[in-house]
C-alpha cells in the first residue's frame, strides 16, 4: 500500500517521514480520529518509533493509497491507551 504526505500537516511537528513509518509498523493501536475536511475518516494509529519513541500518527485512505496528515509526539490520552501512563 502505499503511503503519501502531507507537506504542512505531516511535517509540523519535526518529526520525520521515516520515524513515522516506523511508528505505523509498529503500531499497537487504531483510533477513530473525527474526518479530515472533504469528509474523509481519520484514523490515530498508536506505536514507536525504532528508537522507543511514542508517536500518533494520523492517517486517512483513499483509492488504497494511505495519506498522512499528522505525526506528533504521543499526547497523554493516547499514552494511556496504549498503557505508557
Amino acid at each position: 500500500m502505499e503511503i503519501r504526505f502531507t507537506k504542512r500537516s505531516a511535517r509540523r511537528h519535526r518529526v520525520g517521514r521515516e520515524r513515522a513509518r516506523q511508528a505505523m509498523r509498529n503500531a499497537t493501536k487504531i483510533v477513530a480520529g473525527g474526518s479530515f475536511e472533504d469528509g474523509e475518516p481519520v484514523y490515530v494509529l498508536l506505536g514507536a518509533d525504532d528508537s522507543g519513541r511514542l508517536l500518533e500518527v494520523g492517517v486517512t485512505i483513499n483509492d488504497g493509497r494511505v495519506l498522512v496528515v499528522h505525526v506528533m509526539d504521543m499526547r497523554r490520552r493516547f499514552r494511556t491507551m496504549v498503557g505508557e501512563e
